[in-house]
């Protein structure tokens, strides 16, 4: 049969468009264009996990396929999907330990992302194992801890959350762990908080909480504009170090101040000369690991 010469001018315009043959490929990379496979894909894993993921449901509401063998461990013929994991979690029995225990010692291999459910199936989640598990290996290349404790204002915590979490500390520290159960924390962190090592201490613990951190070698970094500070352009970031950040109005008290090893201030040319706790955080968190990475080189 043969196709109207309409037809046929049409397709050889678009073989020859740019502007088709880049929303060609953008066709190709789509998920159910390109990958989805009605048969293959009919599992626990693409129903509960993949497919939501899709849809852009929320992480915390997708189900992992953990989730239904911690219940279950006996894999045998249900199709849970094709995760590297599940080869070596299928010869899991009832007798042996918990797919959490199990797939703690292997995670290290495997950088699967894990969304795990909220709804308690886990006792100790998969998420929280390897949340450990990235902070160890944090700790290995640069140990930077946030340290938070001062500032009261929930989007300036959060914001803090997602810029370490995005820029690798160690940990943050927060007034409250509860401000990250908060929808307006949640809001800006992005699920930040799962990835990334969390720890509470209030503002009245915070000289404790440093002066055990300088027992633990850590050196004491305040952000704060002083007549001893060092500028940012000339200050070198030591290995293991504990930056503190001063509050959103009164920064950082003589009490605290006298506790800390160095002041780092951040050049400013205008004529506010104050930046949000938040921007100033991330500025100085982008530095030290910048020059973490030169070293690396």
């Amino acid at each position: 049969m043969t196709l109207p010469e309409g037809y046929l001018n049409m397709a050889a315009f678009i073989s020859q468009s740019e502007h088709s043959q880049r929303f060609l490929q953008k066709l190709k990379r789509e998920y159910f264009l390109s990958e989805f496979d009605p048969i293959r894909d009919y599992n626990i894993q693409t129903i509960f996990s993949t497919l939501p993921e899709k849809a852009n449901i929320a992480p915390n509401e997708c189900i992992s396929m953990f989730s239904f063998m911690n219940v279950n461990p006996e894999v045998g013929n249900v199709p849970f999907g094709d995760d590297p994991l599940i080869g070596i979690l299928s010869e899991t029995t009832l007798n042996s330990p918990t797919v959490a225990e199990t797939s703690t010692a292997i995670l290290k291999d495997y950088q699967q992302k894990i969304d795990p459910w909220d709804m308690g199936l886990i006792e100790q989640d998969l998420n929280e194992i390897k949340k450990r598990t990235i902070a160890d290996q944090r700790r290995e290349s640069f140990d930077i801890v946030i340290v938070a404790s001062l500032i009261d204002r929930i989007p300036n915590l959060a914001g803090l959350c997602r810029t370490s979490e995005v820029f690798g500390a160690t940990s943050l520290v927060l007034p409250n762990l509860a401000i990250q159960e908060d929808p307006n924390f949640r809001n800006i962190s992005m699920t930040s908080e799962r990835w990334l090592d969390l720890q509470e201490v209030k503002p009245g613990d915070l000289d404790a909480y440093l002066q055990k951190m300088r027992f633990a070698d850590y050196r004491i970094i305040a952000v704060e504009q002083s007549s001893q500070s060092h500028s940012l352009l000339h200050y070198e970031f030591p290995k293991k170090c504990c930056l503190v950040l001063g509050s959103e109005r009164e920064g950082i008290p003589a009490e605290i101040l006298h506790l800390v090893d160095d002041c780092v201030e951040i050049p400013q040319f205008g004529m506010i000369r104050s930046l949000n706790v938040h921007v100033t955080g991330s500025i100085i968190l982008w530095e030290a690991r910048r020059q973490q990475a030169l070293l690396q080189q």
